[in-house]
């Protein structure tokens, strides 16, 4: 869908087609996002830390449905977060 800019093609497809061709397509642009963002934390990996990107699309996919996470608390994360990645900015541990 996003090679043509448009979606009038899908417009003439069965109701049924045109649905499953968009969601195939939202399919493959949550992999991409998915894929950008294992590459953002590949330079951090180890060998004791290492994570294939399917293992991490599958644990990604097992919290979406688990997270019970109040938004309280994904806030405290994201401040710890930001505080480390700020300090190996300055080049502290």
């Amino acid at each position: 869908m996003n090679r043509y800019s448009n979606i009038d093609y899908i417009m003439c497809l069965d109701w049924q087609d045109g649905i499953n061709q968009i969601n195939k397509a939202v399919e493959k642009i949550t992999e991409q996002k998915e894929w950008e963002m294992w590459l953002t934390l590949y330079p951090d990996m180890d060998k004791n830390n290492f994570m294939s990107f399917e293992k991490f699309r599958q644990k990604g996919k097992r919290q979406s449905v688990e997270n019970n996470t109040s938004d309280e608390d994904i806030l405290k994360k994201v401040a710890e977060i930001k505080r480390v990645h700020q300090m190996k900015l300055r080049g502290g541990e």
